[in-house]
């Protein structure tokens, strides 16, 4: 934005609207210092005190201008007022003198005081050192007089003349304690030298048209002087190309450059013109002669020597031939005649004896100055003409290097080493595109050869860039382009200075400038016509070196001469700045969209983009004004890049679609000399999102998403809690369901033994003994109390339930009475071979107690213990008393060494009709009560019980109840004890010697329950053989072991229920034929349907009738009889389509096929079929025996006489031989035998 400030002033001598402000500096606080002009009087300087917000905040309208003072300075002004570096102190030159102003206090002091002089006119310049020069102009005599005042020294120097006509004039200060003063038309360099004079450094660098009228001056930090003038712009100097000096400005120079030792430059134009720049000396012999010779002439090239003559070679126009010439200071000119015909261009060298040698076409020549005579070398043969040489070298080893457009050719001296020999060998070097190993060009422009390094050939090619050749390993190398070379052009190669051994750098031309190159570090410098250059494009030929390092390059306008020591490095690293915006392709101002720039793009730290608006251009300058052209810049965006990874010369770069976010824009900048400025300019972009990407969106859709997260949990935590209580359900469903079938197998189990010995009690009361009579009246009052005691579990548990249930206690010795419930289950323990233990560490401790219920409570801890702990095991009962806080307690522990509680099933085991083993094989009977009960009446005591358990290693468990006296005391009344589903009657085992009479059929009795093993022995002992077995696994070892008639099992036993032993029997071999009857209290549909799944042959349930058994004994007896029946009756075994038979039809073909393997051996005993079956003899008497009702001796008789029948009907056999091929030992038995089997002898059976 532009303020326009009218100065109105009453006190003003004119109307300053009307007049151009001569000056206007603002210091450090924004406060403006303006210098107006009116006509014939002098100039005044007005103070603007601006607000200080003013330039932060600006306003939008012209209220502002109220609050700007204005304050007029009451001098006339000589001069332009002058603000420092640092913007603290303003110099006004008044007339009567200069005054400094220090801007900080205020306060004016008077620096400088003068007399009245004629067009007196002050100029001021200061340094970033704080030196303070002032030129003070006047005129005196129509002459226009200098002084230059240096404040901070008070050294005025003496005055100095310009010119009479000389109408204004300005200065400014650089480096090297040069002055540079400007008038009307020119600009030039003053030195001051160590005693303060000022003196014209040279003629004027630059000179202006007469139209342009010069203003102001300024030196940046760069070194660059900066003109102003009158409607033509701006004029730049740039102080270090002045080290660059150019000389026949619009020629085309074409040939080498040399200098004279009276400093005469010479050259030649494109068309062989000469061109010479002359000394201010005169009477010089050298440059006359030159001027006389050097005629317009074709393909003209000049070389000097150590004492300062020329030869040059020159094709005359009105000769024919080429001419080699000598010019000479001492002897003038001397031709000779070169033995070459031809128009094509040559070159001329001097070797170390300063012998000319030059290259014609397809030929070397050697002029010896001594003999005055030519030696001609061809190597037509491989380089034919036309052909022009560029260019000759010699390295250390003697060989001669020619540079042609098509080749570079070698020519290696005969004999090796030789200086002059009488013939050379020549090869030629071409372009190989295969090998890397090969010149880049055959177009060779240029070769050197530095003193230093005698076996490094440097070859300049047009195409191919600088190539190295190590002529000792015949090596190339090259650097183009590809490695920083602005161009594969190169004319001519010079060294840096020919005296520097260990200098690095090679001075290369090129159509893109000049190259420093340093052979080193491999870095190039590029200096350009924006450098000082005659232009950038240079010329084949024209290049050259003098005696003190000038050196010298031609182009196509001009010649180019400087000294490489004097080139002075721009070291100052500029600064770089973000000038100008396309938003979408349309250049933002902060006119247009004030919302995207509050300030212009310069001041603009960080600009917001809505979406819409995300495609940018942004344009940078480094600020260095040398060579703009060359400055470089690194960039990139912060957020979308990564970093500093573009690098080039352009100053603009453009990002397309950038997505919605945060980016940061950096980009520094380097001069031409590659000095890096490593502060980077930053632009802050944000690119907004759109509107459903917006914070407030985003917590929009976070409400939602969180809403909607909280109703999908709140739905998932409802559908799992209503699993879980469906879970719950169907898991207290099942305990119920377990429950009711276990206290159904509880109840239906003692029933059995009540009813059943009832009925024996009733029809055999007459003739039982009085023990036996006893046995059952024990056997019958005992289940009768396990099923009240059942009972009243129950209830008890139905009246905690319901809160009903009430203590009655006493006061009495809670260690006595524990003891003795101990005591009494010593003798159970000792039968099932348990050690009870009872440890206290207290003698006895009265507290009061509900006996019932206590003596419920460890008469079910210690049945658990005796139930599961193993033979040989231990259980100790341990009672001591605790202190907590000021209650005491009395804790009583249960610890047994049995099979453990794994530890995921801790947490219920307290759980009403939990049971932690639910399998038909569990050790011990239950209903998943006992512990339940015992929990809620220790809660009742107001206590509490814990367990502690690892699986295989025991359990241990404790309660606690706090010791009470309130009660009265008494002495304890104690119950009978009863261990419920404990078997704790008298066991009765049967082995089958004691069985009585071995004709009666073998029963083998599965149960674990002691009465009903009991009871079913007194139904069964009569009528059959008897052998019994406590446990399923015990049941299958006397299965297999004696194969038994029949199996009368229960189902839920410990080790193996009856289902497995069914199935065990079943599918084995030995035990399959075997009758089966399940005898179980587990009465539904899907018991009875999974006994008979695993080949149970009968089901009967609990309790049952001791007729119905005996009915179903028989009955399966007498299938069993009707099957040995059929295997005795069939001749020849064929399987049957009864799956019951298939199993036994297989055993007895096995039988016959083992038998008839060997039939003629009449020695066939039964250890080889024990063998071939993998039975035992009496299981194979046995199974044999009730399959077929014969002794296996006898079965195999019979499978021998029946294939004897078979052998019989074949008419070639006799009787004797029949019965020697079937196994009988003679005929005579044979015939026996047959007569008894079949009622006919063998002879008669063979004649029907």
């Amino acid at each position: 934005r532009i303020y326009r400030i009218l100065l109105e002033n009453a006190d003003a001598p004119c109307d300053l609207g009307k007049y151009p402000a001569l000056t206007a500096n603002a210091d450090k606080e924004g406060n403006i210092y303006v210098q107006y002009g009116c006509p014939d009087i002098k100039n005044r300087l007005y103070y603007l005190k601006i607000p200080t917000d003013f330039w932060n905040n600006p306003p939008e309208n012209n209220d502002w201008q109220e609050n700007i003072e204005l304050k007029q300075f009451p001098y006339d002004l000589c001069g332009e007022s002058y603000m420092s570096t640092d913007r603290s102190r303003l110099y006004v030159p008044s007339c009567q003198g200069v005054f400094e102003v220090d801007l900080g206090s205020g306060q004016w002091n008077k620096i400088y005081s003068v007399e009245p002089k004629e067009h007196l006119e002050y100029f001021f310049m200061d340094n970033p050192q704080g030196d303070l020069w002032m030129q003070e102009q006047y005129r005196q005599n129509e002459e226009l007089f200098v002084n230059f005042y240096h404040i901070r020294s008070q050294n005025k120097i003496d005055p100095v003349l310009i010119h009479r006509e000389a109408q204004k004039c300005g200065f400014t200060y650089a480096t090297n304690d040069y002055l540079w003063m400007k008038w009307d038309t020119e600009l030039a360099a003053y030195k001051i030298d160590e005693t303060g004079n000022v003196n014209l450094a040279g003629k004027p660098e630059v000179r202006f048209s007469r139209e342009t009228q010069c203003h102001r001056m300024i030196t940046d930090k760069s070194g660059i002087i900066w003109v102003g003038t009158n409607g033509l712009g701006i004029a730049k100097y740039d102080i270090s190309a002045r080290k660059f000096k150019n000389s026949f400005t619009g020629r085309s120079v074409y040939s080498n450059i040399v200098r004279s030792r009276e400093g005469d430059v010479i050259s030649f134009d494109n068309s062989y013109n000469l061109l010479l720049e002359k000394t201010t000396a005169h009477g010089n012999i050298m440059r006359d002669m030159c001027e006389k010779e050097f005629e317009p002439s074709v393909n003209v090239y000049i070389a000097h020597d150590s004492k300062g003559d020329f030869w040059t070679v020159s094709h005359p126009r009105k000769y024919v031939d080429w001419q080699l010439k000598k010019i000479s200071r001492d002897k003038g000119v001397m031709a000779y005649d070169i033995p070459y015909e031809g128009r094509f261009r040559s070159v001329v060298v001097l070797d170390d004896n300063e012998h000319p040698w030059m290259g014609f076409g397809s030929q070397l020549q050697h002029f010896n100055p001594e003999t005055t005579q030519f030696q001609s070398f061809s190597f037509e043969n491989l380089l034919p003409p036309p052909n022009d040489i560029f260019a000759m070298a010699r390295t250390s080893d003697g060989s001669w290097w020619l540079a042609s457009q098509q080749g570079l050719i070698r020519g290696r001296p005969e004999p090796a080493g030789a200086a002059y020999p009488e013939k050379f060998k020549f090869e030629i070097y071409k372009n190989d595109p295969k090998s890397r190993n090969s010149i880049r060009s055959d177009d060779v422009a240029s070769l050197l050869v530095r003193p230093w390094e005698p076996n490094i050939l440097w070859i300049g090619t047009k195409g191919g860039g600088l190539n190295r050749l190590d002529i000792n390993t015949n090596q190339f190398s090259h650097i183009t382009t590809a490695d920083g070379l602005p161009d594969n052009v190169i004319y001519g190669i010079l060294p840096n200075s020919g005296k520097n051994k260990n200098d690095p750098n090679l001075w290369l031309s090129s159509n893109r400038g000049l190259i420093r190159y340093n052979t080193e570090d491999g870095n190039f410098k590029i200096y350009t016509e924006e450098n000082g250059l005659q232009g950038d494009e240079f010329n084949t030929w024209a290049y050259g070196t003098s005696e003190d390092g000038e050196l010298f390059f031609g182009g196509v306008n001009g010649l180019t001469s400087f000294k490489p020591d004097d080139l002075i490095s721009d070291t100052l690293a500029p600064n770089t700045m973000i000038t100008g915006i396309l938003i979408n392709g349309k250049k933002a101002a902060r006119s247009d969209d004030p919302g995207i720039l509050k300030s212009s793009i310069e001041f603009t730290d960080r600009i917001n983009l809505p979406f819409s608006k995300n495609t940018i251009t942004l344009d940078f300058v480094a600020l260095n004004f040398a060579a703009p052209s060359k400055n470089r810049f690194r960039y990139y965006l912060e957020g979308a890049e990564k970093p500093w990874v573009h690098e080039g010369s352009e100053h603009s770069v453009s990002y397309a679609n950038l997505a919605p976010g945060k980016y940061t824009f950096k980009v520094m900048g380097a001069n031409s000399e590659g000095i890096w400025n490593e502060k980077p300019a930053e632009l802050r972009i944000d690119i907004l999102p759109p509107w459903y990407r917006s914070w407030w969106a985003y917590t929009m859709y976070a409400i939602i998403l969180l809403g909607s997260a909280y109703a999908w949990y709140r739905y998932q935590l409802n559908r799992r809690l209503e699993h879980a209580e469906n879970d719950r359900l169907k898991e207290l469903d099942g305990f119920k369901t377990k429950f009711f079938t276990n206290i159904t197998h509880e109840f239906r189990t003692p029933l059995t033994v009540i009813t059943g010995m009832t009925e024996q009690l009733r029809k055999h009361f007459a003739e039982r003994s009085k023990e036996s009579f006893e046995n059952g009246v024990g056997m019958i009052r005992r289940n009768g109390e396990n099923l009240l005691q059942l009972i009243n579990q129950i209830l008890d548990l139905s009246k905690l339930e319901s809160g009903k249930l009430q203590l009655d206690v006493v006061q009495t010795d809670i260690v006595a009475f524990t003891k003795y419930i101990v005591d009494s289950l010593h003798s159970y323990a000792e039968m099932n071979k348990i050690q009870l233990h009872f440890l206290t560490e207290i003698d006895g401790l009265n507290m009061d107690i509900d006996t019932a219920k206590l003596q419920t409570v460890l008469t079910n801890l210690l049945s658990n213990a005796l139930k599961f702990t193993p033979e040989e095991g231990h259980i100790y009962v341990n009672i001591q008393e605790d202190q907590v806080k000021d209650q005491r307690f009395c804790r009583i522990s249960v610890k047994d060494t049995g099979l453990g509680i794994p530890e995921s099933k801790l947490d219920k085991i307290f759980d009403r009709f939990y049971q932690v083993d639910n399998s038909a094989t569990r050790k011990g009977e239950g209903t998943g009560i006992g512990l339940a009960l015992t929990r809620e009446l220790i809660k009742l005591m107001g206590g509490d019980i814990s367990v502690r358990s690892k699986e295989n290693s025991g359990s241990t468990f404790s309660f606690s109840i706090p010791v009470r006296k309130e009660a009265p005391v008494t002495r304890p009344v104690v119950e009978k004890i009863v261990l419920g589903s404990l078997n704790t009657g008298h066991d009765v085992f049967f082995t089958t010697s004691q069985n009585g009479h071995s004709e009666k059929p073998l029963l083998l009795l599965v149960e674990d329950n002691i009465d009903v093993r009991q009871y079913l022995v007194d139904c069964l002992s009569e009528d059959y053989r008897l052998e019994t077995a406590a446990n399923g696994q015990e049941g299958i070892d006397k299965t297999l072991e004696l194969i038994p008639d029949l199996i009368l099992s229960d189902v839920m036993m410990p080790e193996k229920d009856g289902f497995e032993l069914c199935e065990v029997v079943k599918l084995d071999e030995r035990s399959s034929h075997i009758p089966l009857i399940l005898l179980t209290a587990k009465v539904d549909a899907g018991s009875r349907i999974a006994g008979l799944s695993r080949g149970a042959d009968d089901y009967i349930a609990k309790p049952f009738h001791r007729d119905e058994l005996l009915a179903r004994i028989r009955n399966l007896l007498d299938t069993r009889a009707k099957m040995q029946a059929r295997y005795a009756s069939l001749p020849v075994i064929e399987p049957s389509a009864n799956p019951d038979l298939q199993l036994e039809d297989a055993f007895l073909l096995r039988i016959r096929e083992v038998v008839e393997a060997d039939l003629s051996d009449a020695e066939f005993e039964m250890p080889r079929l024990e063998r071939a079956l993998g039975m035992s003899r009496s299981q194979i008497f046995r199974k044999v025996k009730a399959l077929t009702g014969q002794s296996p001796s006898v079965y195999i008789r019979s499978i021998r006489l029946h294939k004897s029948k078979e052998l019989l009907l074949d008419a070639g056999k006799t009787i004797a031989e029949v019965a020697y091929e079937v196994g009988f030992a003679t005929p005579a038995y044979f015939s026996t035998a047959f007569l008894e089997e079949f009622g006919v002898n063998p002879s008669e059976f063979k004649q029907s």
